[in-house]
């Protein structure tokens, strides 16, 4: 056995500043990697829609379904960019845009600071709030 074995004694605060550098680092990868698979789908929402910008809210169309005889969603949008709200009692008698079902771009930031949404500065009061 020509290697030898260094052995490292790490305080609580050593170990503790070591897991929490890990979990930060943890946690960004996985930010970056759910902002590439976001990006991914509105680039293919964006190609689908023929280089037209993406709107906010979305409503559903509805088709015919000749087997079962009732009306189905169809051209659902992405599961990444949209959050699905409301339903629709029926299906299919309403114009696009007068149901209650639709459905809204989810933003991963807060709408102050992202920049397609609010291109200046808020203008809301913000304070730093502290317990005690």
């Amino acid at each position: 056995m020509g290697g030898s074995v260094r052995s490292v004694n790490l305080s609580k605060s050593g170990m503790d500043e070591i897991l929490s550098m890990s979990a930060k680092a943890e946690e960004e990868a996985i930010a970056r990697e759910a902002e590439a698979a976001q990006q991914r789908a509105e680039t293919e929402a964006s190609q689908k829609a023929g280089g037209r910008e993406i709107k906010l809210v979305a409503f559903p169309t509805y088709k015919m379904d000749e087997r079962l005889g009732c009306f189905r969603e169809c051209d659902q949008p992405d599961t990444i960019l949209f959050e699905e709200l409301g339903w629709d009692r029926t299906p299919g008698e309403n114009e696009p845009g007068e149901g209650q079902k639709h459905y809204r771009k989810f933003v991963p930031k807060e709408l102050e600071k992202e920049k397609k949404i609010m291109s200046r500065p808020s203008e809301f009061n913000c304070y730093e709030l502290t317990r005690g």
